[in-house]
C-alpha cells in the first residue's frame, strides 16, 4: 500500500480517480484486504472503504493521524531507494499556470503540546475571549469544533478539530462546552490528557475523558483566569 499526505499536491500528482481512498485517518486488515475509513457528510458519519485485488492500494491520510516517532536501530526496518532517473525522459502534458505562495502558519494546532478546545457550549462571544485567554496564558493553542464556525465566532476552519478537520494529540486538550460528537472525538481521542467540561453530566465528551467536570463553562473560565494570572503575578 502506498499511503501519502492528504494535500493538493498529491491529490493532483496521481489523480483522485486513481486513489482508492482519499482522506483517511484510520486503516485495518479483513480477511486479507485493507480497509480504510474515511469522514462522509462533512464529518459527520464515519465510512468503510474496502480495497479488494487492486495493487499497488494508494490513498491519502490527513496530517496529524500519525504521530512521530524515532525508529531505533533494532527495529527491523527496509530503507529502499528508489531510482526515478526514468522520470527525465517523461513529457508531463501538465502546463504551469501560475505559481502562489501562501504564508506558513506559526500557530500549527496539529504540532500543539496544549490545546484549548471550544464548543458550542462555550455560548458566547465573552467566553470565546476567555478561552483565547486561558489558551495564550498556558503557551498552547486555541482550537474548536464546528459550531463554532457556523456561529462565527471563528474566522475560518484552519484550526477546527475532527474528521473534517484536524487530527491532534496534545499531552493536554482541555475542552469548554464540547458535546462529543464522534467526527470531533476522531479528531482529538489520542490527546495523553483530556479535560473536558461541560453542563450536561451525560455529554457524549465524557466517554473519552481522563477528568470531567459538571459545570458553566463561563463561571469555570473566570476560575481558571483568575488563579493563573495570581500565580503569574507571583512569579513576577
Amino acid at each position: 500500500m502506498l499511503i501519502f499526505q492528504q494535500t493538493a499536491f498529491f491529490e493532483g500528482i496521481f489523480g483522485k480517480n486513481n486513489l482508492q481512498s482519499v482522506d483517511c485517518f484510520k486503516f485495518f486488515s479483513h480477511n486479507g484486504e485493507l480497509v480504510t475509513i474515511i469522514p462522509a457528510f462533512g464529518g459527520k458519519l464515519l465510512g468503510e472503504i474496502l480495497i479488494p485485488e487492486k495493487r499497488p492500494a494508494m490513498a491519502t491520510v490527513k496530517p496529524g493521524v500519525f504521530s512521530r516517532y524515532e525508529i531505533s536501530e533494532a527495529e527491523n526496518v527496509q530503507m529502499i531507494d528508489a531510482d526515478t532517473t526514468f522520470l527525465n525522459e517523461y513529457k508531463s502534458k501538465i502546463t504551469l499556470v501560475s505559481i502562489q505562495k501562501e504564508e506558513e502558519q506559526s500557530d500549527n494546532i496539529e504540532t500543539a503540546e496544549v490545546v484549548i478546545c471550544a464548543g458550542l457550549g462555550i455560548s458566547s462571544e465573552e467566553n470565546w475571549e476567555k478561552a483565547k485567554a486561558l489558551a495564550r496564558i498556558l503557551k498552547g493553542k486555541l482550537g474548536y469544533t464546528r459550531p463554532t464556525v457556523d456561529m462565527g465566532y471563528a474566522e475560518d476552519e484552519s484550526a477546527m478539530i475532527g474528521t473534517s478537520g484536524k487530527m491532534i494529540h496534545p499531552k493536554l486538550y482541555i475542552g469548554f462546552g464540547v458535546s462529543g460528537a464522534t467526527h470531533h472525538v476522531c479528531g482529538m481521542k489520542d490527546s495523553k490528557t483530556i479535560i473536558s467540561i461541560n453542563t450536561d453530566e451525560n455529554a457524549a465528551i465524557f466517554d473519552v475523558s481522563d477528568y470531567k467536570l459538571v459545570g458553566d463553562c463561563g463561571m469555570i473560565l473566570d476560575d481558571l483566569l483568575k488563579v493563573l494570572d495570581k500565580e503569574n503575578a507571583v512569579r513576577t
